[in-house]
């Protein structure tokens, strides 16, 4: 038997899971990832569906025994787990915005410790002060999406570049 198409994995779970899940209205449950919530108000993102006990274990394809995740989510999911767990696991799990926060918030952090060597105080401030012209921002991640060949080389890639960026910026407005 096939997998059940989105639309009635969303529809059958909407009483036992989606309930749950405040944050995502019914009309966006079969395109936003129930964890951490990556494509909502995005109508062309497409989840993975998830067993929520797998097929190895006895878990059939009815839609109840499915989640929509993200891929970052799917690798997460705490298979094996019981549904009441991976339940927990659902609804504890940080959004997709958190999560891009804390991403930037460590680039950043590489970039403030590489600004602590360097003898000017006020230097993080008018980087990031330079860094909020918004083409420039993504011409850095461009230039990392073109180095890569998957998310957790990309997210490398990125902090490699801005720290990159940063120190030839730093340079070039700081030689003395």
């Amino acid at each position: 038997m096939n997998p059940p198409k989105r639309k009635e994995i969303a529809k059958t779970q909407k009483d036992s899971i989606l309930n749950g899940l405040p944050d995502i209205h019914q009309s966006e449950a079969y395109h936003t990832c129930w964890a951490c919530y990556e494509g909502i108000g995005l109508p062309e993102f497409t989840p993975t569906r998830a067993h929520i006990n797998s097929n190895q274990n006895g878990g059939s394809n009815n839609p109840s025994n499915y989640f929509l995740l993200c891929r970052n989510c799917h690798k997460e999911q705490p298979d094996g787990c019981s549904k009441h767990i991976q339940l927990l696991w659902l609804k504890r799990q940080p959004t997709h915005i958190e999560r891009e926060i804390k991403f930037a918030h460590s680039i950043f952090d590489l970039i403030e410790d590489e600004a602590d060597q360097l003898e000017d105080e006020k230097i993080l401030n008018k980087y990031l002060k330079y860094l909020t012209r918004e083409e420039l921002v993504k011409e850095i991640i461009n230039k990392a999406s073109l180095r890569t060949s998957g998310p957790s080389n990309f997210k490398s890639n990125v902090k490699f570049e801005f720290l990159d960026h940063f120190k030839v910026w730093a340079i070039l407005n700081y030689q003395r």
